[in-house]
Formats: structure tokens, C-alpha cells, sequence
């Protein structure tokens, strides 16, 4: 029963890193390239509410199941396993619940991104929010590599 505990949290673990890995490299680029500034940020900003729930479950997963195969882990890997899942959790639910509500109030002050002025005060709101939500989300896919790595690595 702990081969298979041991599967599903990899397994987790790559759900959660290449879910990241493809909205942010693939899915948001190739949305930004294909429509006008304005209709881009609309439907990514309709993508991330299942985004964000997609993050959530998966760290929490991830917990979960690392719970289940502590024993198979080195007491280092666990507890370095342990806070990074924490950490991940903790970085979930503020872009989730903290973060992005606010880039949202920030947003819905811009009328358009295309033809209001770069130097608009909201807008250099927007952009120093953005750059936290996108600093966070490097984090948390980072985190769930390092919790692969460790997973792989220090398996005792």
C-alpha cells in the first residue's frame, strides 16, 4: 500500500508542477500573442478562478499523501517536504484569497489597458501586484520541483 501512497504523491507532485508550468508558459503567452491586450486579460482572468482551486487542491494533495509516506522518506526530507508543502498551501490561499482580489479592484479601476497611459497610477499599481502574483507563482511551482527532487533523492 505504500508503493502506490508513493505514486500518487509524485504523481501529485507532477499534476502540480506541470499544471503551473503549462498555464504560465503555454497557456498565458499564447492567450496574450492570439488577442488584443484587453480580451486576453479577460479570459485568462476567467481561467483563473479554476486556477487557483487547481493550486489549492493539489499542495493540499500533496500534504495529504506526504503524510501517508513520511516513512518512506529520510527524517530531513520529511521535514523539508513538510514546510515546503506548508509554504505552498500558505502561497495558495493568499494569491487566492489576499493577492488577487486586489490586482482584481486595481484592474476594474483601468477602463483599458490598450489606451489608458503607462504611466497611470493604477496601472503602476497593477504592474507591482502582478510582478508579487507572478514572483509567488515561481515559488510555488518551485516548490512542488524541490518536493519531486526530495521525494526521488532522499527516499530511504
Amino acid at each position: 500500500m505504500r508503493n502506490w501512497g508513493y505514486f500518487f504523491y509524485i504523481l501529485t507532485l507532477g499534476l502540480w508542477t506541470g499544471g503551473v508550468f503549462i498555464f504560465t508558459f503555454v497557456v498565458t503567452p499564447v492567450i496574450f500573442k492570439t488577442y488584443a491586450r484587453d480580451k486576453a486579460g479577460e479570459i485568462v482572468g476567467s481561467l483563473f478562478p479554476s486556477y487557483f482551486i487547481f493550486t489549492i487542491g493539489m499542495s493540499v494533495l500533496a500534504l495529504l499523501l506526504l503524510w501517508g509516506v513520511c516513512q518512506l522518506l529520510t527524517i530531513t526530507a520529511f521535514r523539508v517536504s513538510l514546510g515546503l508543502a506548508v509554504m505552498s498551501i500558505c502561497i495558495a490561499l493568499y494569491v487566492t484569497l489576499g493577492l488577487y482580489p486586489q490586482i482584481q479592484d486595481v484592474k476594474r479601476s483601468v477602463p483599458s489597458f490598450e489606451t489608458t497611459a503607462e504611466d497611470h497610477p493604477m496601472r503602476a499599481k497593477f504592474r507591482r501586484l502582478h510582478a508579487v502574483n507572478s514572483v509567488l507563482n515561481l515559488a510555488f511551482m518551485s516548490n512542488g520541483i524541490a518536493l519531486m527532487g526530495i521525494g526521488t533523492m532522499m527516499k530511504r
